[in-house]
Formats: C-alpha cells, structure tokens, sequence
C-alpha cells in the first residue's frame, strides 16, 4: 500500500478548517488505503519500526472513524471498522467496549454480551490476563439489564 497516501490522508484529519464529513472522509479513505503490514515479507529493523508505525496509525484511524460513526448514529459502520480493528490487534480492550456499546445502541444486548465474552476469552485463554475494570463493568451492566428486562 501507498504509505505516504495512507500518512497524508490522516495527516488531514488534524486540520481545524476540516467538516466534521470531510474528516470523516479522509479517515475512510486512509483506512481503505492501508492493505496489512507494511513490507510484510522483509525483516529488518527499520522495516519492523516502520510496520508498527503504520499499525499503530491505522488502529488510532479506526478508532476515530468508529467514533465519528457512532457519533453520527452510523453503528452497523462503526461496527464493522471495530471488527477490523480487533483482526488486527485482538487483545484491545478499548476496541471491544467499544463495540459491545455499539451493539448495545443498537438494541441488540445478546451481540454485545457475546463480544464481551469473546474479549474475555482470547485474554484470559491465550495471554493469561484479567480483563479490564471497564470490561468487567460493562458486561455486569449488560447483565443486569437483561435480568431486568427477562422479569
């Protein structure tokens, strides 16, 4: 992919005079840009810094442009740029309160718990860590609001 564009394209999302759209547009664009890690078959130092660089650039233009998303009510969009997110960094809390919220806006309790429950599983199975205290709220809240609603 062209890492200058991709760059550039999220360089533009920090201008003031930008629409809330034209920011939103941007972002779009930077996210279509990038294609997976940067150099992927070339194993050098520089190549790892710089591959992480775009990584971390990507993951912070999904996150804004799921912001910008739901902002606008757009929650199937937002949903789907967190799923891409989590394909690319699956141990993101963040990412995955996020989305369980997105579901949860959406009316749809049952998705929300099962991503939480996704989260809890790859963290707690694959890297042996607890979840967050945000998680741990989250799907405690989630919970009750069921029990509340099965009554």
């Amino acid at each position: 992919f062209d890492a200058k564009e991709f760059e550039d394209n999220l360089s533009r999302v920090q201008k003031a005079a930008l629409t809330d759209q034209d920011r939103m547009g941007c972002l779009e664009t930077a996210v279509n840009i990038y294609k997976g890690p940067f150099l992927k078959d070339f194993y050098s130092d520089w190549v790892e810094t710089r591959r992480k660089e775009l990584e971390e650039l990507y993951l912070r233009g999904l996150a804004s442009l799921a912001r910008s998303y739901e902002k606008t009510g757009k929650h199937s969009e937002a949903i789907e740029v967190l799923e891409k997110s989590i394909a690319t960094d699956p141990y993101f809390d963040d990412t995955y309160c996020d989305l369980a919220t997105c579901y949860l806006a959406m009316g749809d309790r049952t998705s929300a718990l099962r991503v939480c429950q996704r989260y809890t599983r790859a963290v707690q199975d694959e890297i042996g860590e607890e979840t967050s205290p945000r998680m741990k709220e989250l799907i405690r809240s989630i919970q009750s609001a069921e029990r509340v609603t099965m009554s």
